[in-house]
């Protein structure tokens, strides 16, 4: 199991240098709430397949070792991290539209949510892949965890100019998310002691560079909705018009 978190941390040190890392920086805290308001919404369908994921595909009904507790543990943990952006949601400002719900349903499956929605859809077909093996459930799982703490990292920066401008503080954006991950991470020492098959170590680095290369696409989706030539109230209008 070496060789799959050995490609895991190759790939997330490759996607450290995706542009969106580094232009974030370069945001007004002035341009923020604005921003959260297209950003946020999102995220819904995201977070909400994200606790399917765990719930019905990582987490086991019955753990019959350490290697299945311990994956079922962080999932039970990951599960419940869409109360978060509930949170960020009310707070964000979200839910003072009397169009609260028509508007986010048509953001979340416009055009422009495309890309997270085919991230997400390509997690579920990858987790439904691992079958019962703790092996490839933990070389998927650990790869979206790297690419979600790099992810959140980062929008924690952003999370901490919202609060510069509102005096409010995000949770799913913010701290409480990242340090979740951080407090509730897999014991990875317990699987890199575990020598495993060619054949199952195949699949695995397979399961990690799908998960990167969608990811990479997912990156290029917020990339553009964040620093594309349109203003926000445009977007958010785009986004709003279904067929």
């Amino acid at each position: 199991m070496k060789r799959i978190f050995s490609q895991i941390k190759t790939r997330i040190d490759a996607i450290e240098s995706h542009p969106l890392f580094r232009d974030v920086h370069t945001l007004e805290a002035e341009q923020i709430p604005s921003m959260m308001k297209v950003w946020a919404p999102m995220f819904i369908h995201l977070s909400m397949t994200f606790r399917d994921v765990n719930r019905m595909f990582y987490a086991y009904l019955q753990p019959r070792d350490a290697y299945e507790r311990e994956i079922t543990a962080h999932a039970d943990v990951d599960a419940t991290h869409w109360r978060f952006l509930l949170d960020d949601l009310k707070t964000i400002g979200n839910d003072d539209d009397p169009c609260f719900y028509e508007e986010h349903l048509k953001q979340i499956w416009s055009d422009a949510g495309a890309p997270i929605r085919r991230y997400m859809y390509a997690l579920v077909v990858r987790a439904q892949s691992c079958g019962e093996s703790p092996y490839l459930r933990v070389a998927s799982m650990e790869s979206g965890e790297a690419t979600v703490k790099l992810f959140f990292a980062t929008t924690r920066l952003m999370a901490g100019r919202f609060k510069q401008v509102t005096g409010k503080t995000l949770k799913y954006f913010g701290e409480d998310h990242i340090r979740s991950e951080i407090d509730h991470a897999v014991d990875t020492p317990l699987f890199e002691k575990i020598t495993i098959d060619d054949t199952t170590a195949t699949t695995a680095l397979t399961l990690v560079d799908a998960h990167f290369d969608k990811f990479k696409e997912f990156l290029d989706a917020k990339y553009f909705i964040t620093f594309g030539t349109v203003s926000y109230t445009h977007l958010r209008a785009h986004e709003t018009s279904l067929h």
